[in-house]
């Protein structure tokens, strides 16, 4: 069995209720038709994930991964690589303020050798989220951001001055 390596990674991190499970779903549907996948779902919430064809998804226990000193990602991740054996993983992260303790447990030598951190996605409820320094950090680590939401106008103002060239979706 040939080991695995180089697994390109997308990362999804927004509050509770803002919408990761609902874009997981959604780029689990337009992957290449064939493609070998694996969801990582660090929380459950309302919405659950579609079964899709090709698609191995586990949950990680105990609840959120972030707070247990990262084992609980550690752990999770090294079973469902082991298991899907996919060509691409994406891992649902809750809390935003726990994202920059999750990028480094992924760097960790034994994750970083196996997985490749390709994007990392913000996803927010313009209405509710905080204009603050702790989302300003959040900010920092993403690639992209998806926004739903009426204040969209004044959060996108607050996102440009913080993250300039930040992909706004």
């Amino acid at each position: 069995m040939t080991p695995l390596a180089d697994v390109p990674t997308v990362l999804i991190s927004g509050e509770r209720g803002a919408g990761k499970t609902t874009l997981l779903a959604e780029l689990l549907a337009a992957r290449p038709p064939g493609e070998r996948s694996a969801a990582l779902l660090t929380e459950l919430g309302e919405a659950a994930l579609p079964q899709v064809p090709g698609v191995v998804a586990a949950e990680a226990e105990p609840g959120c991964v972030c707070c247990v000193g990262q084992v609980g990602l550690r752990v999770a991740l090294t079973r469902l690589l082991r298991e899907a054996r996919p060509a691409r993983l994406y891992v649902e992260l809750t809390e935003p303020s726990h994202l920059g303790a999750a990028l480094k447990t992924l760097a960790n030598p034994w994750l970083a050798a196996v997985i490749r951190v390709e994007s990392v996605i913000g996803v927010a409820d313009a209405a509710r989220l905080p204009r603050d320094a702790a989302t300003a950090a959040w900010l920092a680590h993403l690639t992209e951001i998806h926004v739903r939401g009426d204040a969209r106008g004044e959060f996108a103002a607050f996102v440009g001055a913080r993250r300039p060239g930040l992909a706004l979706r």
